[in-house]
């Protein structure tokens, strides 16, 4: 038996050395970055008080205090953070979105379907979403501020 891993090496490490370097992309100014940061953050908040809304919504019909609470507190969490508009709160937001999605796809699935959970189901995918590009470009922003001050102070 021959040993092929050697020459795998070789022909990947000549490949690497052939190609050229990769130029990395020149970076959005800042007032672009902010504008996209603050487009997909307005889609967040639209999203996040869709969502709170329709748990407050389904209330109505018949109250009960534990299960509001047990909706509604883990999106409380992140008020403070959306507020200053830091990027690791949609980070997580996400995170916790993921256990929404979770439930909502099994209650679609259900034989008790009923449109809220559709509704639910497509408000936590819009705010996953949103809230990962709005961590994105929040990230983005603050950066290309930073290397502007940066460049402004030599």
């Amino acid at each position: 038996m021959t040993d092929n891993s050697s020459s795998f090496k070789q022909t990947t490490t000549s490949q690497a050395a052939d190609e050229p370097a990769k130029k990395a992309k020149p970076m959005l100014p800042s007032p672009e970055l902010k504008a996209k940061a603050n487009r997909w953050y307005a889609i967040t908040v639209s999203a996040y008080a869709g969502l709170i809304l329709m748990f407050l919504g389904l209330q109505f019909s018949d109250f009960d205090a534990k299960k509001l609470a047990m909706q509604t507190v883990p999106l409380f969490i992140f008020i403070p953070g959306m507020i200053k508009r830091t990027h690791r709160t949609f980070s997580w937001m996400c995170f916790v979105i993921l256990i929404y999605f979770t439930a909502f796809v099994v209650e679609v699935g259900s034989p008790m379907f009923v449109w809220t959970d559709a509704l639910g189901l497509t408000l936590s995918i819009v705010l996953f979403i949103s809230a990962m590009m709005t961590s994105r470009w929040i990230q983005h922003w603050r950066y290309a501020e930073f290397l502007e001050q940066n460049q402004e102070t030599r």
